[in-house]
């Protein structure tokens, strides 16, 4: 985030995506509890079974029904699929089952005779630790939009107590720390020039004789370079500063003279 527009669209992006989260950790609870079901719960039916198809899900038909009963994919682990195919057309099972909002039948527990196909403990265990999922997820990642509109908020409210980069001097002293622009992370004195860089929670600047030469905007955590140039004998030699992902390093006419460990600010 290099300016102030890319901070901005952050934070209404991470506003909106708060909103979504908040409803998927809404809905996650809400099916979580909805899992937990006894068999008092559930339609009991003794049923003659005619065949299953696997296109996503396992669609189980039945003699008694037209429409095919449903095994969702997220108990096919506990699912029992060589007692599946072992079961003959026309024989009877024992199914548990439960009808969604929109009209289908999903089992939730099928038995033939003495053997198990699929228990109703299972399918409570698959289904409440896929919703448990969803609420971990759901809640990180609320944490971590939240806090990055916090940083974004602060990097902009902190944008009007930086110097402005039309500014040929900055105020106050440049040893230690300045107000606004941070502390002093690196240092060089080279060819008559004192470069240094200062880095705070918004913004990270490079400063070459007490001016602002370029400045990162926002909360570093990407790849970025500043830079610019100093007259030696009449020639131009670039002055950069590059962040990679926990060091930034300062180059003086292509040669490295500073490295700093930046990974916590």
């Amino acid at each position: 985030m290099k300016n102030k527009n890319e901070m901005i669209f952050a934070i209404i992006f991470f506003s909106v995506a708060i909103c979504g989260l908040a409803f998927g950790l809404v809905f996650c609870i809400i099916q979580y509890s909805r899992y937990d079901v006894d068999y008092n719960e559930l339609t009991h039916e003794r049923l003659t079974f005619i065949r299953y198809e696997k296109p996503a899900n396992y669609d189980v038909y039945f003699e008694e029904y037209a429409e095919p009963f449903e095994i969702s994919n997220i108990v096919h682990a506990k699912l029992d699929k060589e007692a599946l195919d072992e079961l003959k057309e026309n024989q009877a099972v024992d199914v548990f089952y439960r009808q969604d909002l929109d009209g289908d039948f999903t089992i939730c527990e099928m038995t033939c005779d003495s053997t198990t196909l699929l228990s109703l403990s299972d399918y409570i265990k698959r289904n409440q630790n896929n919703q448990m999922v969803g609420i971990i997820l759901c809640g990180v990642m609320l944490i971590m939009s939240a806090v990055i509109i916090w940083l974004c908020g602060r990097a902009l409210v902190g944008i009007n107590k930086i110097p402005s980069l039309q500014k040929t001097r900055i105020p106050g002293s440049l040893n230690g720390e300045l107000p606004g622009l941070g502390k002093v992370k690196i240092e060089r004195r080279i060819d008559g020039y004192v470069i240094r860089i200062y880095n705070s929670f918004e913004v990270c600047s490079l400063v070459i004789n007490n001016q602002i030469k370029d400045q990162f905007w926002g909360v570093m955590g990407e790849p970025f370079s500043l830079i610019s140039t100093v007259l030696v004998n009449g020639k131009k030699v670039v002055v950069e500063a590059k962040m990679g992902l926990v060091n930034m390093r300062l180059y003086y006419d292509g040669n490295l003279v500073a490295k700093k460990f930046f990974a916590f600010g």
